[in-house]
């Protein structure tokens, strides 16, 4: 039987994302995996973003990289432009700041075969600090996201969907700040689409952590999106998140000393600034 081998157009939203862009492209121009194309949006950038995007158009053409800018900022905008102008069967949406193991599409493409042709992969994305390891705030991250496994570093959405599929789901919620990968996830189920799980499928993704980007995208965000469908969902997350930290209360502890350190240095910022002014 003929092995199926997708063309995969990856795009790329970016907002002021010169400090990773360039690795993140590095990353997909040396897969194992040839037959992909990728697709930058950009959101307007006031940093070095469109002289590095720009720079790889020459090395790659245009068959292999593409450079969209876009007036206004939004992510989801961002990637329903991108699949839009896509030409790959295929869509795998990537951060600025992620990070592809070399063998990462070959991989994925495996699965797919494997699986049937479904409508989607759920790959999983690793947060790193900036030397890979996952340091205490990805800890943290993992604690307050994960539900029930030991082995996985973040519930993944579907990723790897077919082209037609997302347009026909019309794609992610414009201007949403967080959590448009959630809501998306949602529409995906309901329609009845598959997209199995890739263990072996990881990204690895530089993303600076905080306490309150924690709460704000899973207490906050991820609830609001999924109370439409279940109004018992935001009891049963945060009793989730609870019991978690009872079984860890070292992360509580952490959690509250980085919450003060972090309030300790925003009041010294605010006392400078006023008296520089």
């Amino acid at each position: 039987m003929k092995k199926y081998k997708p063309f995969i157009s990856i795009i790329i939203p970016t907002y002021n994302a010169a400090r990773t862009l360039d690795k993140c492209i590095k990353s997909i121009v040396y897969q194992t995996y040839r037959r992909w194309e990728i697709i930058i949006v950009d959101s307007n950038s006031s940093d070095d973003t469109p002289n590095i995007a720009l720079k790889w158009c020459k090395i790659l053409g245009s068959k292999r990289l593409r450079y969209i800018n876009i007036p206004l900022r939004s992510r989801s905008l961002a990637r329903n432009m991108g699949v839009k102008r896509a030409r790959g069967d295929r869509i795998l949406t990537l951060d600025a700041d992620c990070i592809l193991p070399r063998t990462f599409l070959e991989t994925c493409v495996r699965y797919i075969n494997e699986k049937g042709d479904p409508e989607g992969l759920r790959v999983f994305l690793h947060d790193t600090k900036k030397n890979g390891s996952q340091g205490y705030m990805g800890m943290c991250y993992y604690v307050f996201c994960i539900s029930g496994s030991e082995t996985r570093t973040r519930e993944p959405f579907p990723n790897l969907i077919k082209r037609d599929v997302f347009l026909k789901l019309g794609g992610q919620k414009p201007f949403m700040e967080f959590g448009e990968d959630a809501e998306f996830d949602y529409r995906f189920r309901k329609a009845g689409f598959r997209a199995p799980l890739a263990p072996e499928c990881i990204v690895y993704h530089i993303e600076p952590f905080s306490v309150t980007s924690i709460v704000r995208k899973h207490l906050i965000s991820y609830n609001v999106i999924y109370q439409r469908a279940d109004t018992n969902r935001i009891k049963d997350k945060v009793l989730s998140i609870v019991r978690r930290i009872i079984r860890c209360p070292y992360l509580l502890l952490g959690l509250v000393l980085l919450s003060m350190i972090s309030t300790i240095v925003w009041c010294i910022t605010k006392i400078k600034t006023k008296l520089k002014t």
